[in-house]
């Protein structure tokens, strides 16, 4: 049983895996208190500090959608409060050529029944373009051009650990003339095992969230001897290619 919030480690662990797929390569952005509920292995289990900036992000961007959603209310101009309403926006943005969304997607959205689900974005992309823009990324930046410029949504081909199975390998090459192979050990971590014109050794330990080819990938050097850890920047300039490969 996890000591802090008093779930069992299998509830503890369905949560974490969650977590590991909140990434904008995949294409799903989870709501904010399906991250609080289990934000406390933070400090429960170690979990290393990069984990913290994912979960601010995440914070960010349900307030982007939770502005988004009051701006296609807005627009709409009717209450949302029954069944009939969320069918009738729904018909409304198909006429202005948003795109369809179902029903009952519209009422996940606005809580009129329990959401569960993550929030994919081509739903999301469907509301931005009803109110008057491109897509969700920029919608963001439209309205959020404080943010920073270097911040966005990864649309390389990714590979999330959630995906992998123990013993699978992952070969990254980067410039210049740079290869790795990773082994898959679970749990987020990662044995080098083989290594050309790096400074990272075989037999190296790493942790890593997901792989998205032409984007800097970081990964997070762990010590055999103290527990410590630091941040590796792995294709800095011009990012990583990878491939899977079975066990």
């Amino acid at each position: 049983m996890c000591l802090k919030c008093g779930s069992s480690e299998t509830e503890c662990e369905e949560r974490w895996t969650l977590l590991r797929r909140t990434s904008y390569g995949a294409g799903v952005i989870l709501s904010v208190p399906s991250i609080e509920g289990f934000f406390h292995r933070l400090d429960t289990f170690g979990t290393n500090k990069w984990l913290l900036r994912i979960f601010m992000e995440t914070r960010q961007l349900s307030s982007h959608i939770q502005s988004l959603k009051q701006e296609v209310a807005g627009k709409y101009g009717l209450p949302l409060a029954t069944s009939a309403d969320f069918k009738r926006l729904s018909s409304a943005m198909m006429e202005a050529g948003a795109g369809y969304l179902s029903q009952s997607t519209l009422k996940r959205l606005w809580g009129y029944v329990k959401d569960t689900q993550a929030k994919h974005l081509t739903t999301l992309d469907i509301l931005a373009r009803y109110v008057g823009c491109d897509d969700f990324h920029s919608f963001c930046k439209d309205r959020y051009p404080g943010d920073s410029p270097e911040s966005g949504f990864a649309s390389g081909d990714t590979l999330g650990v959630e995906s992998l199975v123990r013993g699978e390998t992952v070969a990254l090459s980067w410039a210049p003339n740079r290869d790795m192979t990773l082994r898959y050990l679970g749990d987020m971590a990662f044995e080098i095992v083989e290594s050309a014109n790096t400074r990272l050794a075989p037999g190296t330990r790493v942790r890593c969230l997901r792989f998205v080819a032409d984007e800097p990938l970081l990964l997070d050097l762990v010590s055999d001897h103290h527990g410590e850890s630091m941040v590796y920047i792995v294709g800095k300039h011009g990012g990583i290619r990878w491939s899977r490969h079975g066990c």
